[in-house]
C-alpha cells in the first residue's frame, strides 16, 4: 500500500477504518443460507436467490478476498476467479488522503466525497486508487465509537441511519469496487443507490441478481450482520422509513430534504442546532457515501475574552480578505530562507498576515490572522485566496457563540492538509499584535539556534527529507531536501525549502 499527501493522523484515521472494514467483512463471511443473518441479505441484497447469493459469497470469496489487509500483505494474488485461471500478478493500492489524486479533481466544498475507487489495469500489476476528502474526518467515526454513541445515547441499534457515520461501511464499500479481489463481475455504485432506504428499496425492486453488482448493498448487508452480533439482535436494522410493522423505534429522528428535494427520515444529530431543515432554501446534502450525509463544515475552536459585534466582524473580514496588500501572498514556515522572500513564481513569502480594525464606541481593535498553523502537519504552503480566507473566519464568526450577535467573542480554526491558520479576536486598543507569527517577521534571528533532523515521517513525498526548525520557536517547522551525501546537520538557515 502507498499513502500519499496523508498526515500522520489522516493515516492513522483511515487506517483505523481499514481495519474496522475487515470486521465487516468477518460479519459478511458469517452469513450461512437460510441461518440467523438470511435476512440481513434478504432485505439489503435481495429475495431472488438465496443459493446463488451463498454460492457467489462461498466460490468468489467476496467476504474473504475483501480482507484488504490480507490481499495486500500476500501482494501476489490469484486472478480470474471466473475460469479458474492461474495468472498472478501484483497488486498496488494507492491511498490520497486530501482528495486531490491524479484524475479524480478535487472534493466540492463541504461534501465529503467521502471516497473514491479507480482500478487502473496493468500487464505485469493492477493499480487500485482511493482518495478521502476532508469531510472523511470530520463526519465520520470509529466503528468502535458509532457502538458506544449508540449504547451511551440510547439511540435504536436496529435503525440503520444510526449506524451511517461509520467510516468502515464507507470503507468497505469502496473496497468492492476492486474488480477481480472482492467481486467479479466488479460491483459499481448502481445509478448513486447509496446509504439503507434506497439499497433496500432497490434490492425490494430488482433483487439479489442486480444487487450483486452494487457497492453499497454488501456493505449494508455486512453492517446489518454487524449490528446483530453487536447488540444480540433477532432481526437486522432496517431503514427508519421501511420499519416492519410494529416496530417503534426509540430516539429522536427528523425529515430532511435530500439533495433530490425529497423527504429523508435522519437522526436528529444530523442537523445543525438551531436550524429547521424544511424551513430552509438550501437543501441539505444527506445522501451517502458519493454525496454524503450533511456536513455542518469546520468547527472552530473558541475563545473567551473581548466581546464584539457581528455586523461590525462581517466588515471586516470582508475588506481584509480583499486588502491587496496580501491577496497574492504565499503562506509558508519559511524559516529556512529567513521568514522573507519570493516564491519561484515570484509570490512573495510570509509566516502569516494580519490587521485590524478599530471597533466603534469601544476601545477595543479587531484582529484578523491568516497564517502557518503553529504545531500542524502539512504540505506547508498555500497561497492566500479572497474565497478561502472569508469562508474560514466567517465559519469562526458565525460557529461560536452563535446565540448572540451583539457579544462575539471569536476564536480559530486549524485546517488539516495544508497547515493553515485563521484566527479572529478582539483586544484592548494598545495592545501589541496578538499573533506570535506576524510578530516573528520582524524580529532578528540572526542569533536564533538553528536545527535540523531526518524527518520522520509516513508520507512518501518527505522522504529523504530534513525537519529543520529554530529552537526559539520549535512549534514552527519546515521541510528541506537533504542535501546530497550529507546529513541533515549539514543544511544551512538560508537553505531553500522543499516547497520553494
Amino acid at each position: 500500500m502507498y499513502h500519499q499527501t496523508c498526515t500522520v493522523e489522516e493515516y492513522e484515521f483511515i487506517f483505523k477504518a481499514w481495519k474496522d472494514s475487515k470486521r465487516l467483512a468477518d460479519a459478511l463471511n458469517s452469513f450461512r443460507p437460510n441461518e440467523a443473518y438470511q435476512k440481513a441479505l434478504d432485505i439489503y441484497m435481495g429475495t431472488g436467490s438465496r443459493d446463488e447469493l451463498a454460492d457467489l459469497i462461498q466460490k468468489h470469496g467476496v467476504a474473504i478476498e475483501n480482507d484488504i489487509l490480507m490481499f495486500l500483505n500476500t501482494a501476489r494474488r490469484r486472478r480470474g476467479l471466473n475460469d479458474g485461471k492461474s495468472e498472478y500478478y501484483d497488486a498496488h493500492l494507492w491511498i490520497y488522503c486530501n482528495g486531490k489524486p491524479r484524475w479524480f479533481g478535487h472534493c466540492k466544498e463541504n461534501e465529503a466525497g467521502v471516497t473514491l475507487a479507480y482500478e487502473e489495469e496493468d500487464r505485469f500489476f493492477n493499480n487500485w486508487y482511493m482518495t478521502f476528502c476532508p469531510a472523511f474526518y470530520r463526519i465520520l467515526k470509529p466503528l468502535d465509537d458509532v457502538i458506544k454513541d449508540i449504547r451511551d445515547n440510547s439511540r435504536d441499534p436496529r435503525i440503520a441511519e444510526n449506524w451511517m457515520k461509520a467510516s468502515a461501511n464507507t470503507f468497505h464499500h469502496e473496497t468492492f469496487h476492486f474488480s477481480k479481489l472482492v467481486t467479479d463481475p466488479q460491483a459499481l455504485d448502481g445509478d448513486k443507490t447509496y446509504g439503507p432506504e434506497k439499497v433496500y428499496k432497490r434490492a425490494e425492486q430488482k433483487g439479489s441478481s442486480d444487487m450483486t453488482k452494487v457497492a453499497d448493498g454488501w456493505a449494508w448487508a455486512s453492517t446489518a450482520i454487524l449490528a446483530q452480533n453487536e447488540f444480540n439482535l433477532a432481526d437486522p436494522p432496517y431503514p427508519q422509513k421501511c420499519l416492519p410493522v410494529g416496530v417503534t423505534p426509540t430516539g429522536e429522528v427528523a425529515e430532511v430534504p435530500n439533495i433530490e428535494h425529497t423527504l429523508l427520515t435522519v437522526p436528529a444529530d444530523f442537523i445543525p442546532d438551531g436550524a429547521d431543515p424544511r424551513e430552509d432554501d438550501k437543501p441539505y446534502k444527506i445522501d451517502y457515501n458519493y454525496w454524503t450525509i450533511y456536513d455542518p463544515g469546520p468547527i472552530p475552536s473558541c475563545y473567551g475574552e473581548t466581546p464584539f459585534r457581528q455586523p461590525t466582524a462581517n466588515d471586516a473580514i470582508d475588506k481584509f480578505c480583499t486588502d491587496p496588500r496580501w491577496t497574492k501572498q504565499t503562506i509558508a514556515p519559511t524559516i529556512g530562507s529567513g521568514k522573507t522572500g519570493t516564491t519561484s513564481s515570484g509570490r512573495p513569502i510570509a509566516l502569516g498576515v494580519s490587521d485590524y480594525v478599530e471597533l466603534d464606541g469601544t476601545e477595543d481593535n479587531l484582529w484578523l490572522f491568516v497564517g502557518v498553523c503553529e504545531d500542524c502537519m502539512g504540505t506547508g504552503r498555500f497561497d492566500f485566496e479572497e474565497n478561502a480566507c472569508k469562508e474560514n473566519l466567517k465559519a469562526i464568526l458565525n460557529g461560536c457563540d452563535n446565540q448572540t450577535t451583539e457579544k462575539k467573542l471569536g476564536g480559530h480554526l486549524a485546517k488539516g492538509g495544508i497547515a493553515s491558520m485563521y484566527r479572529l479576536t478582539a483586544r484592548p486598543r494598545g495592545q501589541e499584535d496578538p499573533f506570535p507569527l506576524t510578530r516573528m517577521v520582524t524580529e532578528d534571528t540572526s542569533e536564533w539556534t538553528w536545527k535540523c533532523k531526518d524527518t520522520d515521517s509516513y508520507r512518501t513525498d518527505l522522504q529523504g527529507t530534513c525537519t529543520c526548525w529554530f529552537e526559539e520557536m520549535d512549534n514552527i517547522y519546515e521541510y528541506f531536501n537533504k542535501p546530497e551525501w550529507k546529513g541533515c546537520g549539514d543544511v544551512e538557515g538560508k537553505a531553500d525549502p522543499k516547497w520553494h
